[in-house]
């Protein structure tokens, strides 16, 4: 049995390469599909361990072990419950005999003494050690485990004995978050998405995660702390526990310690010290390989210590060897105050700008500007040329745009860019980091613009592969997806996958390939004898789902590993919130497969077809 897990960490230095090729686009029919019934959220049991008169302490709570105590916690301005030694609190199981239709939600601030990664922080169980039980730990541990069965059947993700995930820190509150589903788990730590697993096997004789909510709505109690009793344990606390049928909202897992969505603030990659203090040709961004007749583009804030003009950023681009290789050399460097330098080809003549500074008043003017400004730069092949365009907008207003051009290279190999800060530093956008094509909003339409396209008429092109996909670097498209607003749930993006190219079905394509799959945005999908329902994972609210989807900005990053594929769907509403994770898994993909978007009314407006770097830091926050 193999369940994935993923941790959002940040990844080291990561290279781009791109082999994808434009074919004839494809599918079937699609199925009938109505409208399902939607599982509704539904607060089985609130814990606030605040008492009184009225309600006597631990009268909310079925039994407690020593040392178990209701203390004043200063920073939460609340009472909180506290445990030490072989302490621990047991509940009468809400969720017992209730029908959990799509998963249940766990919730709750929590604070530990120490980095006790094994110690349980909440349990599902009886009242003997001989049987079933499932908990977590701060860890992200999440175990199930039945005496005498197949060790196979039992779960056991994120052991601390080979897997530290960093989760929880000790001493310090968070506001922990667990959403089971039938498919797989996600955790929230304050208001971030954290660790999380799927289902990959779907063997009879390994785990499911169908068997963990049939548990979960049987076990007679839940444990605060763990169901072990006798079991000493170093000290953890806990204040307002929230139990949730089905699917918990945003306002659920999303809270800081004012009891409002926590204050994250977007992630971006950085280069070079914060404090600006990076000396020339110390300190570097990541790699960024771009082949033939490519396009790279990305957008950063800019940092400045203002001393000179040239204390910004430096574009450099070399041949596809790293720094001090025996086959690196410069094609040139370019600076943002219309500086730059270069091999035999350089030019400073092919410098233009729009900056308009005459005078000393002007460039001063400049290196204050500077300061924070947003950059969105984008490099160019075609053929032997390249050609950099940076554009700088600054906090009042101001724009200034650099363009370069130069031949490099005979235009078929590969070649490099990245960045090196010289007292200044930068914090690269992973949202608009790609290396692929580019194209305007509106050049690139899948389904009218007006949403009259019907099913299986409109199609991107096809895009072939062959080999594996990185998951570190994986294929996106990313496009904004439209609708009314007020369509079906099915009324909005689809992806099929093919044995490479169109199908005969697709209209006026000439293809020939099979369909492995054909898998829409609401979480639904249907596909060749590989193709399994259970690969989808998803926390959508669907009383929102269609209104969300209005004008979403979505990027869809595929993997491929051997044969098993893997589909992450990032998407932004167009009020800025991205929506909860959409992934799916499919084991049949070997060979030669094909890749393609559709719309049923609904419009599709591509912006880009690219390997995204820092795909797994879109949507995360810091």
């Amino acid at each position: 049995m193999k369940i994935s897990r993923s941790l959002l960490a940040i990844v080291g230095c990561m290279f781009l390469s791109m082999s994808f090729v434009s074919c004839d686009p494809f599918g079937q029919d699609d199925p009938e599909a109505g409208n399902q019934t939607n599982p509704t959220r539904q607060v089985m049991g609130t814990y606030d361990f605040e008492y009184s008169s009225d309600k006597p302490e631990f009268s909310d709570l079925d039994s407690t072990g020593n040392v178990c105590e209701v203390v004043k916690d200063d920073s939460l301005s609340s009472n909180v419950l506290h445990l030490k030694d072989a302490g621990y609190a047991r509940i009468i199981n809400p969720f017992n005999s209730v029908k959990l239709q799509n998963g249940a939600g766990i919730a709750f601030w929590v604070k530990t003494d120490s980095m006790d990664l094994t110690r349980p922080l909440i349990s599902f169980g009886y009242a003997n050690a001989d049987s079933a039980t499932f908990y977590f730990t701060p860890n992200g541990q999440i175990v199930y485990r039945k005496p005498g069965q197949l060790t196979s059947l039992n779960l056991d993700d994120n052991d601390p004995s080979t897997y530290r995930t960093g989760m929880l820190s000790k001493g310090v509150w968070h506001y922990v978050a667990l959403q089971l589903t039938k498919t797989g788990y996600q955790f929230y730590i304050d208001g971030k998405r954290s660790v999380s697993g799927s289902q990959s096997d779907k063997s009879s004789t390994s785990f499911q995660y169908t068997t963990l909510l049939d548990f979960v709505k049987s076990a007679p109690y839940i444990y605060i702390g763990t169901d072990t009793v006798g079991i000493k344990h170093h000290e953890v606390s806990y204040d307002d526990l929230l139990l949730v049928r089905n699917q918990m909202e945003e306002s659920d897992w999303n809270k800081s310690k004012t009891g409002g969505p926590s204050s994250a603030v977007k992630l971006y990659i950085p280069v070079g010290s914060s404090d600006c203090s990076s000396a020339w040709w110390t300190a570097f961004s990541d790699y960024f390989t771009i082949p033939a007749n490519s396009t790279f583009h990305t957008q950063f804030i800019n940092h400045t210590s203002g001393a000179n003009n040239w204390n910004n950023w430096n574009f450099v681009l070399s041949t596809d060897d790293d720094r001090g290789g025996s086959n690196y050399s410069e094609y040139f460097v370019l600076r943002s105050d219309l500086y730059g330098w270069g091999n035999s080809d350089y030019s400073a003549s092919n410098i233009s700008n729009s900056y308009g500074i005459s005078s000393d008043a002007g460039w001063a003017a400049f290196r204050k500007n500077m300061e924070g400004a947003l950059v969105d730069l984008t490099l160019t092949r075609s053929g032997a040329t390249c050609t950099l365009t940076a554009t700088a907008t600054c906090s009042d207003g101001t724009v200034y745009t650099e363009s370069y051009h130069q031949n490099c290279g005979d235009g078929k190999q590969n070649v490099r860019a990245f960045f090196a800060v010289d007292a200044s530093y930068l914090q690269i956008d992973p949202e608009q980091t790609y290396v692929g094509s580019k194209y305007n909003s509106g050049s690139y339409l899948v389904g009218n613009a007006d949403y009259s396209s019907a099913w299986w008429t409109a199609f991107s092109d096809c895009y072939n592969f062959s080999g594996n996909i990185s998951s570190d670097n994986p294929f996106v498209f990313h496009f904004i997806n439209n609708q009314t607003g007020k369509a079906s749930n099915w009324n909005n993006w689809l992806l099929v996958c093919s044995t490479g190219g169109y199908s005969s079905s697709v209209p006026n394509k000439g293809g020939t390939a099979a369909e492995h799959f054909v898998l829409r945005a609401d979480a639904y999908g249907w596909g060749d004898s590989s193709y399994d329902a259970k690969g989808i994972t998803n926390f959508f609210n669907f009383d929102t789902f269609v209104s969300d989807m209005h004008g979403a900005e979505c990027w869809m990053g595929i993997s491929r590993s051997g044969s098993l594929l893997t589909m992450d769907a990032r998407e932004k509403t167009a009020s800025g919130k991205f929506l909860p994770s959409y992934t799916f898994t499919y084991n049949g993909a070997s060979g030669t497969m094909g890749l393609f978007l559709t719309a049923e009314l609904a419009s599709l407006d591509i912006l880009d077809v690219a390997y995204y770097p820092y795909f797994s830091k879109i949507g995360k926050t810091e």
